[in-house]
């Protein structure tokens, strides 16, 4: 993704102490560069300090509340950001943004979710328009 970032003028930002999951590596990549391709694409035109962090939390909850049992992944950026009425509809297919013109064919947040729930996660997002999106997924720890 090196060229796309390059052309915006992206900074990407990596936690340096990420951690080692037990996970099929094609689709967890699959997973990153989507991620990573989507904030790119929806940095804005406007935005001239364009960027993107990838890191994680050493402990989520899963699904009973425990905490411990799974890393909390991040992709966050600081681009045009999410109206609320779609932070849960972004992950269902053919869901595009109303009103924003990018490529894409509207399926790429769908395969992400899959890939994070078939690894026994979850995904969300947190965003707000004109201020970013930060998207987190949850990995266990130890794949049983």
């Amino acid at each position: 993704l090196q060229i796309q970032l390059s052309k915006r003028g992206t900074e990407l930002v990596i936690q340096d102490d990420l951690p080692e999951v037990t996970c099929d590596r094609v689709r967890i990549k699959q997973v990153f560069e989507n991620l990573i391709d989507n904030a790119n694409k929806f940095m804005g035109e406007e935005n001239d300090k364009p960027k993107i962090e990838i890191g994680f939390h050493a402990e989520s909850p899963d699904a009973d509340g425990d905490k411990g049992d799974f890393f909390e992944f991040f992709v966050k950026d600081n681009g045009i950001g999410i109206q609320k009425e779609y932070h849960e509809k972004v992950f269902e297919i053919f869901t595009r943004l109303g009103d924003v013109e990018v490529e894409g064919t509207g399926v790429g947040l769908t395969i992400v979710k899959k890939i994070v729930e078939t690894h026994g996660g979850k995904i969300w997002l947190d965003s707000e328009v004109g201020k970013g999106t930060t998207v987190y997924f949850t990995l266990p720890k130890i794949r049983m």
